[in-house]
């Protein structure tokens, strides 16, 4: 069952994939050399605000 938010929309949580897990997947990247340090941390910040 989805849960809906405002106007019947989906909830935020069930749009959205786990942050944890995007977090998770960008810092691999960061480690194979394709995320610079300063690009990882930016995007994390930006995916723990949605929290």
């Amino acid at each position: 069952m989805i849960q809906r938010g405002k106007h019947g929309a989906p909830a935020e949580a069930a749009v959205q994939p786990n942050v944890v897990e995007q977090i998770a997947k960008l810092a691999s990247l960061r480690d194979a050399g394709i995320l610079t340090d300063e690009e990882f941390a930016e995007k994390k910040v930006e995916l723990l605000k949605r929290l």
